[in-house]
């Protein structure tokens, strides 16, 4: 299932005013319990006064300059891309609040599952693909594939799980399962477009041109 990005899409936050939300997944959009994901892009200035109400959070500094604040934890967050730099991320558990100052644009994707509230809230940045894994977080299992252009990799999930792919050439593909040339009626997946599956494996490939990070988010 392709779920198309809308650039224009904006919507109200009580203190910030209009931001941008080109990307949302919910289990009202898929229909069955995948985690809920949205990417945001903030513009310099704007500060958020968020919290993670009833759910285990994650968020997810795809590219920008912001300052985290959670807890007692203050901490400024670059990243110049997704393919210069590593993962920068914020958890919270169920009832924690944050706050974020954005010092310059920043696409920012957050990540919610329900949880019972058993994990400290953290700010890290870590080398590798694996974003969160499973003795971090509750339920969330997020890890990011970055893919050269031209490039072919096979993405195993699980039963809920939710594809994102940014920064993808135009022809970017999305296929499931088998690699070889795209199929008639393949996915084709812009920027910022997301995949969606439930069960099997996807096959990535990506189109020669630009780059494609695609971000793997699952619930258990």
């Amino acid at each position: 299932m392709r779920v198309a990005a809308d650039p224009t899409r904006r919507i109200h936050l009580d203190g910030t005013g209009p931001v941008e939300r080109p990307l949302e997944v919910t289990p009202e959009l898929t229909g069955w319990p995948a985690p809920t994901a949205r990417a945001y892009q903030y513009r310099a200035g704007q500060v958020v006064d968020g919290e993670s109400a009833g759910d285990e959070m994650v968020m997810l500094l795809v590219r920008g300059d912001l300052v985290l604040e959670a807890g007692d934890e203050q901490r400024r967050c670059t990243r110049l891309d997704p393919f210069s730099d590593d993962p920068v991320a914020l958890y919270l558990p169920p009832g924690e609040d944050y706050r974020t100052l954005m010092r310059a644009d920043s696409l920012v994707l957050y990540c919610r599952a329900p949880a019972e509230g058993r994990m400290p809230p953290r700010i890290w940045s870590r080398a590798g693909g694996r974003v969160l894994g499973r003795d971090e977080a509750e339920h969330l299992r997020i890890a990011e594939h970055r893919l050269a252009a031209g490039a072919w990799a096979r993405i195993p999930h699980g039963e809920r799980a939710i594809v994102y792919h940014h920064f993808a050439a135009p022809g970017g593909w999305a296929l499931r399962p088998e690699e070889g040339a795209p199929p008639a009626g393949a996915a084709v997946i812009g920027q910022g477009d997301g995949a969606v599956g439930r069960g099997g494996e996807y096959v990535v490939a990506v189109a020669p041109g630009a780059g494609l990070l695609a971000v793997v988010v699952a619930a258990d």
